[in-house]
């Protein structure tokens, strides 16, 4: 875990940070994450880049599935076959980063780019 005043990294269970003395049991139970597709976030100093993280969701579609976006794709229009399917698809992978940059120590994710290939 790093700390949110100077970014030292600080052991587990640590109530003050050995480097600027900051009391960390505040920090430790602020599970505020922020996400955001800008490269700054107004208010905020970027201490530190962790680098960089992935959210990727594989999914295979069924025979049913891709017989009805088929129908309607010559039909042309909307392929509302894959509406929902997107949308679960996008969230999900935005959690799997999460959850990467939380493993990092991380506090916020700046810069996401979403994108669904199907």
């Amino acid at each position: 875990m790093n700390c949110l005043q100077c970014g030292s990294l600080i052991s587990e269970g640590s109530a003050f940070c050995t480097n600027c003395g900051a009391k960390l049991g505040a920090q430790i139970q602020n599970d505020q994450f922020l996400i955001v597709t800008t490269s700054t976030i107004v208010g905020y100093k970027i201490k530190r880049v962790l680098g960089l993280v992935t959210g990727l969701t594989p999914r295979t579609r069924g025979i049913l599935g891709q017989f009805v976006a088929d129908w309607e794709s010559m039909v042309g229009g909307e392929v509302t076959a894959f509406i929902s399917e997107v949308e679960k698809i996008h969230w999900e992978a935005i959690g799997h980063a999460k959850a990467r940059a939380l493993a990092l120590s991380a506090n916020a994710s700046l810069a996401l780019n979403s994108r669904v290939n199907l």
